[in-house]
């Protein structure tokens, strides 16, 4: 394999993410890719290639596939999430956003490992959720979640999250950056 993880990071940019809340998130990831320990676990796992997309009532690309295999990859990623603009709102949809990373991750089939990455602060249709959660998981790709708050941790784990998958609780945004960087680790590392 030329990959050994082929991640799609998805961001909600519904309209539940105030303009404050949306750039605490920005800031989580880009902290989260300049952490040593997020960066000590792309350098044991080998080249990493991320996508970010952010999601309301329809999904945007933020940053095309982008191959990390050094820390400078990281650190210019980083740099990119910030300078990216928000280019969507709207309503929840997270059935859609699971299923457009599915398709986004159809040409990542050199990467030994495919794995979505959720972050909401609320909940969406459960039917389209579990539906698309259910064809992730025949097609082998691994959901993880970031819950803000019980609820929406409570919710993406009954509905969003894969069998193999795992959901992270931030109790609070002031929570996002330390678990979000704990997700990342655990999710590149194959935990």
């Amino acid at each position: 394999m030329n990959c050994a993880l082929a991640l799609v990071l998805l961001l909600d940019a519904s309209a539940s993410i105030d303009a404050y809340h949306w750039q605490q998130q920005i800031e989580a990831h880009a902290e989260a890719l300049e952490h040593p320990q997020v960066q000590a676990a792309i350098r044991a796992a080998g080249p990493i290639r991320i996508r970010v997309e952010a999601f309301a009532d329809r999904t945007s690309r933020m940053i095309t596939w982008r191959q990390i295999s050094a820390d400078a990859d990281a650190f210019a990623l980083a740099r990119d999430i910030r300078a990216a603009g928000r280019p969507t709102t709207g309503g929840t949809n997270i059935g859609h956003a699971i299923t457009y990373a599915m398709r986004m991750l159809d040409h990542m089939t050199d990467c030994e490992r495919h794995v979505i990455d959720l972050v909401t602060d609320g909940d969406a249709d459960a039917p389209s959720t579990e539906s698309a959660r259910d064809a992730a998981t025949a097609a082998g790709i691994t959901i993880n979640a970031l819950g803000i708050g019980a609820l929406a941790a409570t919710w993406l784990r009954q509905h969003a999250q894969t069998t193999d998958g795992f959901t992270r609780q931030a109790d609070d945004w002031r929570d996002v950056g330390a678990a979000l960087r704990a997700k990342m680790v655990s999710e590149i590392a194959g935990l």
